[in-house]
């Protein structure tokens, strides 16, 4: 292997070891020694948005929310196709329609949670009047609960009323005024 010799560009040295063939390079000095940081890049405009937002909320109301989950699709389509990242952008691909379905056995589903909740106070009510003891304890616990908690201070009684067919519990007044109703041991 002595009188090997090597092609022009080669590597300066090449030594070899046991038949093994050892390379000897020089680093680079053209490359950069840090990655440079990359950098987000929004080409979207306001007024762009804004005409897409309006027919959203329009197409929204109309369909008395079933083109929600059309909505969330473009405006995310619009949010990822205008960002950029190493000059390559991003895109959202997810079918509407299976937006939809979720979102409809999600409504579905919340009146099992809730019926589960309603039967969970029933069976804490019968055990403390099992116990001697009156379900009005409970009622006292839940509205004690209901004073301390930070949405009753912030969230105003006739929105949190009417946004309650999204919640996964019976509204705390529901659940107190029928354990009230329940007779006394």
């Amino acid at each position: 292997m002595d009188d090997w010799s090597a092609p022009a560009g080669a590597p300066e040295s090449v030594a070899a070891q046991d038949g093994v063939s050892v390379i000897a390079t020089t680093p680079r000095t053209d490359a950069p020694s840090v990655a440079a940081p990359l950098a987000f890049a929004f080409s979207g405009s306001g007024a762009e948005y804004f005409r897409i937002w309006i027919v959203n909320l329009l197409l929204t109301v109309v369909t008395l929310g079933i083109y929600s989950a059309w909505a969330k699709t473009r405006r995310l389509q619009y949010f990822y196709r205008n960002t950029r990242l190493a000059d390559a952008s991003f895109d959202f691909r997810v079918d509407p329609k299976a937006i939809l379905r979720g979102r409809i056995l999600a409504v579905l589903l919340l009146q099992y949670s809730r019926a589960m909740e309603l039967e969970a106070d029933d069976y804490a009510a019968e055990v403390l009047r099992r116990n001697g003891q009156s379900p009005e304890y409970f009622a006292d616990i839940l509205q004690a609960l209901e004073r301390g908690s930070p949405s009753a201070t912030w969230v105003p009684r006739w929105l949190s009323h009417s946004l309650n067919y999204l919640s996964t519990h019976p509204a705390t007044d529901e659940r107190i005024a029928r354990l009230r109703a329940r007779p006394r041991p």
